[in-house]
């Protein structure tokens, strides 16, 4: 059995075909009929294409509801890891315990280091503020704006640019 050819080897020899037909004299039937047969194996490879990269497309949006789905069982089980640990702790602060030990592991009441609460923002002195710089990244749709309306400014700096794509539902 022989290898399929690629859409691109389907393509260059259509386009082959075509440009030979194109020197020879036949009627406009005939010549309808021949392009019709040369551009057929083109469409079909088309469409099997098509038809694959529809099908990655389903399974990467089965990947995406996958991934969503690990996410939520992952924080559920920190969750549920942090609440038995505090738990523990409760347990073992109420009842006076400092030190649990098992082969697997040792486990103590630590103090955290310690943190900032804010209680009344506005009351903080002007020492106590930073400034985080805004970022600065040009505005497209002004650009497109002003690119539409023939500003010279903007049209020295930047262009309109328009791309294609191949759509199938």
């Amino acid at each position: 059995m022989g290898t399929a050819l690629t859409l691109y080897e389907l393509t260059a020899e259509a386009r082959e075909s075509l440009a030979q037909l194109a020197e020879l004299d036949l009627d406009e039937q005939t010549v309808r009929d021949t392009m019709e047969a040369i551009q057929w194996p083109v469409e079909v490879k088309a469409q099997n294409t098509l038809a694959f990269a529809s099908n990655l497309e389903a399974e990467a949006e089965l990947i995406e509801q996958r991934i969503a789905q690990l996410s939520r069982r992952k924080k559920s089980l920190a969750n549920r890891s942090q609440w038995l640990k505090d738990y523990v702790l409760g347990a073992m602060q109420a009842a006076g315990i400092k030190e649990i030990r098992c082969a697997d592991f040792v486990a103590k009441p630590r103090n955290n280091p310690e943190r900032v609460v804010i209680d009344n923002e506005a009351g903080l002195p002007d020492a106590c503020w930073r400034e985080i710089p805004a970022t600065r990244e040009p505005n497209k749709s002004a650009i497109k704006e002003l690119l539409k309306a023939g500003d010279p400014a903007v049209n020295a700096a930047a262009h309109l640019e328009q791309s294609v794509r191949l759509e199938f539902k």
